[in-house]
């Protein structure tokens, strides 16, 4: 991150770089200020969102959950017409068998974008876990409706009818 700040200092991805790096090092006061110092330099919005993504994976394969969640949670604040970060959110719970939290940031997405396919779609993949797949049939097929080429949707769909014993 030194080298690509001495080249760019003016660029925006090595101070979210240099924010990761202070947060994973457990220096959150430093990193808030870094994060702000990479918001600001990203005049556009062209590149914060990706840094939170890509921070929030780097994050995930460190295995520090909560880190992942605040970098979804900075990508909500950033990104804050979308329900993208919502969505994934929503997916960081679901892994974690929270239920009533991953329910609230899908609820969330839904609110931004009632026809968002990747929404129903977790949505669905929530329902499932909760052997609840007349509910998670529902909400695959409307996936579907509104994404006809959301081949996860399909094939989800597909183990949904074989868990219901439904063969056609």
């Amino acid at each position: 991150f030194n080298r690509a700040w001495s080249l760019a200092p003016e660029m925006a991805e090595p101070y979210f770089g240099f924010a990761g790096l202070l947060e994973k090092q457990g220096n959150r006061i430093e990193a808030e200020r870094f994060y702000k110092l990479g918001i600001e330099k990203d005049t556009l919005g062209e590149h914060g969102g990706d840094c939170f993504l890509l921070i929030a994976e780097c994050m995930d394969e460190l295995d520090d959950t909560m880190a992942v969640i605040r970098s979804y949670r900075r990508l909500t604040e950033y990104e804050y017409e979308d329900p993208y970060g919502f969505n994934l959110l929503g997916l960081v719970y679901l892994d974690k068998m929270q239920f009533d939290s991953a329910s609230f940031y899908f609820n969330k997405a839904l609110q931004m974008d009632s026809l968002d396919a990747f929404t129903l779609h977790n949505f669905g993949f929530f329902y499932f876990l909760k052997k609840d797949y007349k509910k998670a049939l529902q909400h695959y097929s409307r996936s579907i409706e509104f994404e006809s080429q959301f081949i996860s949707a399909y094939l989800n769909r597909g183990i949904c009818y074989l868990k219901m014993k439904y063969f056609v």
